[in-house]
């Protein structure tokens, strides 16, 4: 089987642009070989602290001859047209042929491009394929202007036929291809000759090198289960930090320290962060629950089995523990003395951002919104408990742990509020407020922890972008659109119905203006700056929607076209129904019904009338098709308002849905045999203002013209 082995061999490259570097390479090197006219089979792409590759199998000897057609004069043209297009061709003009096209007769000059040599293309190809790469952070090294995520040290390419292998002779960052990769950097670092991709793999094993990333996490957590198991302690995985822990190392080895009894009683939290941020270990407990071991993996065996590596991280942790211990220490003696109360007051001496003032400031705004959105009937909380949690919400701020770790914003918040004895709502609101502190990352639970959490997050999205701080490009550095994001996944995933968010962007709005005297940009409006907010949200809900349910654009777009307020959960509700709906035999009469009313009311000659539509008469209806569609609209009518008295809004919607369905039998008699636009113009108004009243119910809801006038 034929195959392509590349390694690009480096400097330590991050952890976390290792994968991303190996798929991007992946990608670019399928898609040139594309261009070239290369098929291939399969891939498998591997990535280590110090190399990134792929091998590629099923690429041919060869790429595919092609047949090269031109089009010349029509049949009939005059001689010298003909023989022209011949002679430009290098061809008589009896090897020409005549074919039919949509156009008419024409004639045609065909030649036949024999494939080349597939290890004649590849240089350019892998060139290219690395070039190409949008590297996350790059750097220069030397001399050299070709940019790379760390220095490059050396590249292999080879290309494996039924008759052999060949190297690839390439190059890149000034620097030409070889025939020689290196083993671990400490272990085995010489140089070792590469044949083929299997002698490759061998033997950096035999080099203490893994390459693959999910064998080395594989044994990561083999061992630590086994040792655990062992010692009869419980190791506290973290994914993301095993995953980060297996792009730091070649050759896994797991070993288990003590953390000194004395720091056993830390908090869980300080200790599992401290361990976690500052040395990338992973936190173990004993059977009593309390966490009393660190794992960490290292990059290497030595002789003494991983004494020496344990007794130097021993030694460092010993000391950022102690660290955690002086500033909890610090924390718990600024509480008792001043309390909850006195964080508050040293809140307003910490800038929230430039221009959005203070922390107490933000606070203030953060506990007004929050009882603006409790007097929403979706909520149900106790307005004391609601009024503290507000309030309270950002004290842990002027933590020294927090300060020395950010990462437990919240968490310590929650700890340092049950020591105070706040009710345990209370205390669990302001550790979920934040959440979700990630995309995919769970919610809050407790209904005064969602309240508090979306008053915060709406006011740090209106904030920011008043003061022209919102994001624009690819980055989020104010984690302005995690905001947005956290808003949208509550709002719909737990089905709040009735949140306005336009009004509550207004209201936040104002209390900016006025407790900050923000001034709007001069060319900015009050509502021009409520909708580009608003609008920022529907752009990421529209991301949202496709994402999570791969909703049709166009419906999309039809429900939040009709929804005035930024209910979320509504529109949410409408698309559900009106994709399924239009997925229905039913939703082809929808569309009919929609298209023949909507035509007619949108031309030029009813628009001019309709601004002014009187109310409808009966005694102007004639008999026959008229009479009948209105009575036919008026039982709709009442059935549908019999029907929404005791339904939801989502069975309100599937409900004008199916009674305008049902009125296509009746509108299409009528569009058959009335005259709309009447000789009388009371005559022409009326049947307008009818055509108006059936169609209002479904515009008010959404707009359907943003799905039919693609279809």
């Amino acid at each position: 089987m034929t195959s392509l082995f590349v390694e690009i061999y480096s400097e330590e490259i991050p952890s976390q642009f290792q994968g991303v570097l190996a798929d991007a390479f992946e990608s670019n090197i399928k898609r040139n070989l594309v261009e070239k006219g290369l098929s291939h089979e399969q891939g498998i792409t591997f990535s280590t602290p110090r190399r990134i590759g792929i091998n590629l199998t099923g690429i041919p000897a060869k790429s595919q001859s092609t047949i090269i057609e031109k089009r010349g004069p029509r049949k009939g043209a005059p001689d010298k047209a003909i023989e022209g297009f011949a002679k430009s061709n290098n061809v008589p003009k009896e090897n020409l042929e005549i074919k039919p096209t949509p156009k008419g007769e024409f004639y045609f000059f065909s030649s036949r491009v024999e494939g080349i040599a597939t290890r004649t293309l590849l240089p350019n190809i892998i060139t290219n394929s690395l070039s190409e790469i949008n590297l996350p952070k790059s750097m220069r090294w030397g001399s050299g202007r070709t940019k790379w995520i760390r220095p490059i040290r050396s590249l292999i390419g080879i290309f494996e036929t039924s008759n052999g292998a060949e190297y690839i002779p390439f190059d890149y960052a000034e620097i030409s291809s070889g025939q020689f990769t290196y083993g671990h950097r400490y272990m085995n670092p010489g140089p070792i000759k590469v044949n083929s991709f299997d002698s490759y793999e061998t033997s950096l094993r035999n080099a203490h090198v893994l390459i693959y990333p999910h064998e080395r996490k594989q044994i990561i957590l083999e061992s630590i289960e086994v040792k655990c198991t062992e010692q009869d302690l419980e190791p506290q995985i973290d994914e993301d930090l095993i995953d980060e822990i297996v792009g730091l190392v070649e050759w896994p080895v797991v070993l288990i320290g003590d953390v000194e009894k004395k720091y056993h009683d830390l908090p869980s939290p300080v200790l599992y962060t401290t361990m976690k941020k500052h040395q990338r270990f992973i936190s173990a407990r004993n059977k009593n629950g309390k966490i009393s071991h660190f794992i960490i993996v290292a990059n290497m065996e030595t002789p003494d089995k991983g004494k020496t590596i344990l007794s130097g991280n021993h030694r460092v942790l010993s000391s950022r523990l102690a660290d955690a211990q002086f500033f909890l220490d610090q924390d718990f003696k600024f509480y008792s003395q001043s309390g909850l109360k006195g964080a508050l007051i040293k809140l307003s001496k910490i800038s929230y951002f430039k221009g959005l003032g203070s922390q107490s400031q933000r606070v203030e705004r953060i506990t007004a919104l929050a009882n603006e959105l409790a007097n929403l009937r979706c909520f149900n909380v106790d307005p004391g408990w609601l009024s503290q949690a507000a309030t309270y919400s950002k004290f842990d701020l002027v933590s020294e742990t927090v300060n020395e770790l950010p990462e437990l914003q919240g968490i310590m918040g929650r700890y340092f509020a049950s020591r105070e004895n706040l009710p345990e709502c209370v205390s669990k609101s302001l550790e979920e407020h934040y959440y979700p502190t990630s995309q995919e990352g769970q919610l809050p639970v407790e209904d005064v922890g969602i309240v508090v959490s979306l008053a915060d997050k709406i006011n740090h999205l209106v904030g920011f972008s008043l003061i022209g701080a919102a994001p624009s490009g690819l980055g989020d550095p104010n984690a302005v659109r995690r905001a947005t994001i956290g808003i949208i996944r509550i709002i719909v995933e737990y089905h709040l119905r009735g949140i306005g968010l336009k009004e509550l962007i207004e209201f936040s709005m104002t209390s900016h203006l006025e407790q900050m005297e923000l001034k709007l940009p001069t060319h900015a409006s009050f509502n021009d700056s409520k909708e580009t907010i608003y609008h920022f949200i529907l752009s990421r809900f529209k991301n949202y929607l496709k994402q999570q349910f791969n909703y049709d654009t166009d419906i999309i777009n039809a429900c939040l076209a009709g929804n005035s307020n930024g209910d979320l959960n509504l529109m949410c509700e409408h698309i559900k129904v009106l994709d399924k709906f239009l997925h229905s035999p039913e939703g082809k009469d929808l569309l009919h019904i929609h298209r023949r009313i909507t035509q007619l009311l949108y031309s030029s000659e009813a628009k001019a009338l309709i601004t002014e539509l009187p109310s409808l008469d009966e005694e102007l209806l004639e008999q026959g098709p008229e009479q009948e569609l209105y009575w036919a609209f008026q039982r709709a009518i009442k059935d549908l308002a019999d029907h929404s008295c005791c339904s939801p809004d989502e069975l309100e919607f599937e409900s004008i849905l199916k009674s305008l369905t049902r009125l296509r039998q009746s509108i299409d008699s009528y569009f058959d045999n009335v005259i709309v636009f009447a000789n009388s113009p009371k005559v022409k108004k009326n049947r307008l203002a009818l055509l108006s009243q059936i169609i209002e119910p479904l515009n008010q809801q959404v707009d359907i013209s943003l799905v039919t006038q693609k279809i």
